[in-house]
């Protein structure tokens, strides 16, 4: 319990710094996804959603924000919790979070699943569908869907 609320109030002050000390160049998006501390509240991994560059740039711009910035997040986390917890993480690891990559693949993916297949007039269509096989035996759950 004590953890979880120390993640959650992590998540928010870093979240906040982030969103305050952004240079205005562009368009560019952070986010703090999560943050998870080990079991001795030692370390902090911090894992940050980069949207609007590429892997390289996002991975050039951590690296320039946090030699900027590691000391004053750190002096921030400790004057937003210092009066709610006694102990707060000592060491601090940002990672890049490459969830949002996961989503727009499998987006597609399934873009790319409703698509008819070729010669059967059939597609993903999302919603379950009784059928019955050749065999004349019932399918429950399936999501093939014919289409005129």
């Amino acid at each position: 319990m004590h953890k979880k609320k120390i993640e959650q109030q992590l998540l928010r002050a870093v979240g906040t710094y982030v969103q305050q000390h952004l240079p205005p160049e562009g368009l560019l998006l952070v986010n703090v996804t999560s943050v998870s501390v080990t079991p001795n509240l030692g370390i902090a991994k911090i894992h940050l959603a980069i949207l609007g560059k590429e892997r390289k740039e996002q991975e050039a711009w951590l690296e320039a924000f946090l030699a900027d910035h590691y000391y004053p997040i750190k002096r921030h986390i400790a004057a937003v919790l210092r009066h709610t917890f006694r102990k707060v993480p000592s060491e601090l690891r940002f990672h890049l979070d490459d969830g949002h990559e996961k989503v727009a693949r499998i987006v597609q993916l399934l873009e790319t699943a409703q698509r008819p297949i070729a010669g059967e007039g059939k597609a993903y269509s999302g919603e379950p569908n009784l059928s019955v096989n050749p065999a004349g035996e019932k399918l429950m759950g399936t999501y093939m869907k014919e289409y005129p």
